[in-house]
């Protein structure tokens, strides 16, 4: 039953948008910058799974790996929780205040101000009146607690904040010491907690009364960095890093004691309730399936819009898992069709102006949920069916326990969850076997972390590429094309991941540079292939890469001489490679811009390479493209080509930028000031750090060679510009020639002979139709000689001359209706492969012998397997040599099914 919190001292309401707008505002008149959330998906981590909290886009600045313009800053960041370590998924529902999908916001300090100003911050704005920017929060409603050996946050709470001794709770690691994930910066926290019940006295603490008090902000002081080994390593500027759940502030600001109360919420579940059909009394009944609904379908909206995909691994198997979570509530509550479509509307029509990115991609993300949804009622279909055939396999009666491994695989293999099949064990009168499910759960874990499901890969030594450059950017000079041969001075060579002064001959190392040429890979743009050249020495640069910071490092062979650090170099870029690699990238820009005015604003950069040869863009969109579009396609591009459109850059504020409507592509980190590409003529603006032409007829031509699914709504397309795009028409024109030769005619008439040629191939497979028709009927007289009798029920098998599937059946009915009553079961090689059919008259069905359980049973004699109703079946394998065993099988089969 949901209590009502005391309605004494509680803080004037205040909105969802005004506690997240009063939050940031007071930030940024303390000092700090502004920065937008960044995406779901962490940018260049591979160690995480989603992004948790606020700090996750800084991770890099606390390590001290990159450095920003602002010592300060204030976020809303939009977080997931349902995978890994922070998984909050089997709370939602149960939890009032749990979601998987929240928003966090948080202030930070870079080297900056630390634990005095932090608590003092804090205490300001949660206790100052409103009406001077505060939350007007009563000080003895508040409770904080400390990691158990921070006397330092001990003190300072009673110094600056006025908090006495004994409202100040130390806890132990497990709660007051935060850690991002197994790697990353790391820090002892102080939480602070709201007291809803005030009136029952000073008898609790957070540490003892879960549901008298709720956490709404912590405080973490960033100390330290774990590298993955157990070990804490000091951070040489320690940092601040907070974090406020919104949707608990503002059950504080609207005093409701649960998160699914506030305005957040409410709109959500109404949405679903005029679904339902349900009165307010009926939605309080079902609260929990309610919850799940919404939240889980927050998350599924904000997913899809940051470019996750419901499937079968990683990201996209903890979507996947969310959404049927959501549709199996659903149908508790009686939803039996697709309904989170239109709860998803609704979500994007709250949010959509505060985060543009789901409100710019709403059909995308719509027909996404209504694919996966259809997609799940299929599923659901067949795992009910899989559930039936394990019972009547087991022959279980009514108080008998459904098998839990069987029910672990209900889980596994169709993602239908233990609740779900619970209810329909029940539904049948059967028990569930618990605890062997939760063994199976058990070894399916154990598995998991022992294949390392989350991708952790091997970490890399960072420091030493900042120690090799001196902790200073490399310059680049790449966006310059006269610039490609440049002199610059070897700052470090990094030998086994080790800092050496000198390499010899033969050996392969990484070069950090003052200045280059090069590319580093990113963006989808492949690094830089060339060469450094010093006299009497040579070095093939296989890959550029920038692993840290402005660091960009050279990987490669010495194929000459001795390289030492402090050298004088020349980098040597490749002119006709770099050239080919900036008009495939200036393509793209220009194909995904006529992408978007074909298919629809929809459309979004999914991912891409771009290399000397080829380029390849992969984005969002639920079918594949017609020959017509592609050919618009082709045209749009072609046609801004020829239109020789200057390509401007220019370095412009990230708030700017989007302002002026340039794409931002998924899966890229973006810093305060990003690298705008404009192409004003076709009004294509994108941001990106790439290399491009100075003018589109710079790029030549622009074909497109391939267009495919690579997943469910992602789709590919390959092309080529420039040499790539003569020498691929040239060998298109060869191939036309050489098929016009073949079939004796020109190339302009190829496609008319074609067709002419078609139409005399059809008629002769005819021919040979009938006249296989008519071989199987002749063969039939000899056949009717190998009829056998079984328990009374006549059985003809044998082989047949025929080649085509058809010509069989048609035999296979032939003998059928001879024998008037009986089964038939016949053979032959088709195009060097065993093919079979049985046919079972009615009657003997009757008695038991069904077509399909015979061919089900021979099938794999001949390697292959096949099916299908009681009285027709077929099916096939690879044995050819085996086709006379499997004929003869049969007669055991049916043996056996007639006793």
């Amino acid at each position: 039953m949901t209590m009502n919190p005391s309605e004494q001292q509680n803080p004037q309401y205040m909105s969802s948008r005004e506690v997240r707008d009063r939050f940031i505002r007071f930030f940024v008149q303390n000092g700090s910058t502004h920065v937008p959330s960044s995406p779901l998906v962490p940018q260049n981590d591979p160690t995480l799974l989603f992004t948790t909290a606020g700090m996750v886009q800084f991770k890099d600045v606390f390590l001290g790996n990159e450095t920003r313009p602002y010592k300060r800053a204030v976020t809303s960041q939009r977080c997931m929780r349902a995978g890994g370590k922070h998984n909050d998924l089997e709370n939602v529902g149960p939890s009032i205040r749990h979601q998987t999908f929240f928003e966090m916001l948080g202030n930070f300090s870079f080297g900056d101000y630390f634990k005095r100003e932090a608590i003092r911050l804090a205490w300001q704005l949660l206790t100052s009146p409103q009406s001077e920017g505060g939350f007007g929060l009563p000080a003895d409603r508040l409770w904080p607690t400390i990691y158990e050996d921070d006397d330092e946050s001990f003190h300072l709470w009673q110094e600056v904040a006025g908090v006495p001794a004994q409202r100040i709770t130390r806890r132990g690691a497990e709660d007051n010491f935060w850690a991002m994930g197994d790697t990353g910066p790391c820090g002892p926290n102080t939480e602070i907690y709201w007291d809803f019940y005030p009136e029952r006295g000073d008898t609790s603490n957070p540490a003892t009364d879960e549901e008298r008090f709720n956490e709404i902000w912590n405080l973490v002081f960033m100390q330290f960095d774990q590298p993955g080994d157990g070990s804490l390593v000091p951070l040489e500027k320690p940092g601040v890093d907070t974090g406020m759940g919104l949707e608990r502030m503002c059950a504080v600001m609207q005093g409701v004691h649960s998160n699914y109360q506030t305005d957040l919420f409410t709109p959500i579940l109404e949405k679903i309730r005029q679904l339902t059909g349900h009165t307010q009394e009926e939605m309080e009944r079902q609260i929990v399936s309610y919850r799940v609904v919404a939240d889980h379908t927050r998350a599924t909206t904000f997913l899809i819009g940051d470019g996750v995909l419901p499937g079968n691994e990683w990201r996209s198997y903890v979507l996947r898992r969310v959404m049927r979570r959501a549709m199996v509530h659903g149908r508790r509550l009686g939803l039996e069709e697709p309904f989170m479509r239109q709860v998803a509307d609704t979500i994007i029509e709250m949010m959509g102006d505060i985060y543009p990115e789901i409100g710019q991609r709403r059909d995308f993300i719509l027909n996404a949920i209504l694919n996966e949804e259809e997609s799940f009622g299929r599923t659901l279909a067949a795992g009910l069916h899989r559930f039936d055939q394990v019972a009547a396999g087991l022959d279980l009666q009514p108080g008998d326990l459904f098998p839990g491994d069987e029910m672990f695989m209900l889980y596994d293999t169709f993602g239908l969850a233990k609740d779900l099949m619970k209810d329909v064990a029940v539904a049948r009168g059967f028990e569930i076997d618990e605890e062997g499910y939760e063994q199976a759960m058990s070894s399916q874990r154990s598995r998991s972390k022992a294949s390392g499901a989350f991708k952790q890969g091997e970490r890399e030594n960072l420091d030493i590429y900042q120690t090799a450059a001196a902790n200073q950017p490399t310059q680049f000079l790449g966006y310059d094309y006269s610039m490609l041969g440049t002199p610059a001075k070897v700052l470090g060579i990094v030998l086994d991941k080790e800092l050496v002064d000198v390499v010899g001959e033969a050996r392969e190392v990484e070069v950090v540079l003052d200045r280059t040429p090069f590319y580093p890979e990113g963006g989808g743009q492949v690094g830089d292939r060339g060469a450094l050249l010093w006299e009497g020495g040579r070095m093939e640069v296989a890959d550029t890469r920038r692993p840290v910071g402005g660091v960009i490092v050279h990987r490669g062979t010495i194929t000459e001489g001795t390289l030492r650090t402090g050298a004088e170099v020349r980098a040597e870029v490749p002119g006709e490679v770099r050239w080919n690699t900036m008009g495939n990238h200036t393509a793209t820009h220009l194909l995904h811009k006529a992408l978007r005015d074909t298919l629809g604003a929809h459309v979004h950069q999914a991912g891409s390479v771009v290399e000397p040869g080829r380029l390849r863009f992969d984005f969002t969109h639920n079918s594949g493209l017609t020959h017509e579009q592609l050919a618009k396609i082709e045209k749009i591009v072609n046609r801004q080509i020829r239109d020789d459109s200057p390509v401007e850059t220019a370095e412009v504020a990230y708030r700017e930028a989007v302002a002026q409507g340039a794409m931002a592509l998924f899966g890229e980190k973006y810093g305060d000031v990003v690298r705008l590409v404009h192409i004003p003529g076709y009004e294509s603006k994108e941001l990106c750090g790439g290399t491009h032409v100075q003018r589109t007829g710079q790029i030549g031509a622009f074909f497109i060679t391939y267009e495919g699914s690579i997943g469910s709504g992602i789709r590919r397309i390959e092309a080529v510009t420039g040499p790539a795009a003569v020498e691929y028409a040239q060998e298109r024109r060869d191939l036309l020639s050489s098929v016009a030769a073949r079939v004796q005619t020109t190339p302009m008439r190829v496609e008319e002979q074609v067709v002419a040629l078609q139409e005399q191939l059809k008629e002769a497979n005819k021919k040979v139709e009938a006249l296989e028709r008519r071989i199987a009927r002749g063969e039939t007289g000899d056949l009717t000689q190998q009829v056998r009798e079984i328990a009374g029920v006549k059985l003809l098998t044998g082989r047949t001359s025929v080649t085509g599937t058809e010509a069989l059946k048609e035999a296979g009915d032939h003998l059928r209706d001879k024998l008037g009553s009986g089964i038939v079961v016949l053979g032959t090689i088709i195009e060097g492969e065993p093919k079979l059919v049985a046919l079972v008259t009615p009657d003997v069905v009757e008695r038991g012998v069904r077509a399909g359980d015979i061919i089900r049973e021979i099938a794999p004699t001949v390697g292959g397997r096949g099916g299908g109703n009681p009285t027709f079946a077929q099916g096939g394998g690879k044995d050819a040599g085996k086709l006379d065993a499997a004929l003869e099988q049969a007669a055991e089969v049916v043996a056996g099914k007639l006793g």
